[in-house]
């Protein structure tokens, strides 16, 4: 349950979450391409600034590592080529009915 807001705050996250709807609507206008460079990018700045209370995922993390490469030096886990990923992703769609949308990106 969240906490009761001042009349002030309700008005300032109303205006907060117009304004992140707008965006997203935006966004949504945008070519497939810019949309995944806007993407990248805004990624990237997440990346570039964590937050400073945020550093207790690296450990998890790391531990997630070691373990997956732990299982493909094992061979519980086998690695496929880009271009097989390719062909049973098409496959796979293939089966399901998804039409899949692809975009040519450069950057």
């Amino acid at each position: 349950m969240r906490p009761a807001l001042d009349r002030t705050s309700e008005v300032s996250e109303n205006r907060l979450m117009t304004t992140l709807d707008h965006i997203r609507e935006e966004i949504k206008t945008l070519p497939p391409a810019e949309q995944f460079l806007l993407w990248r990018e805004l990624g990237h700045n997440l990346q570039a600034s964590p937050p400073e209370d945020d550093f207790s995922v690296g450990p998890a993390w790391d531990a997630e590592i070691a373990s997956r490469a732990a299982d493909i030096k094992s061979g519980k886990t086998v690695l496929v080529s880009g271009e097989e990923f390719e062909r049973r992703t098409r496959s796979l769609f293939a089966e399901l009915g998804i039409e899949r949308n692809r975009c040519e990106l450069t950057a």
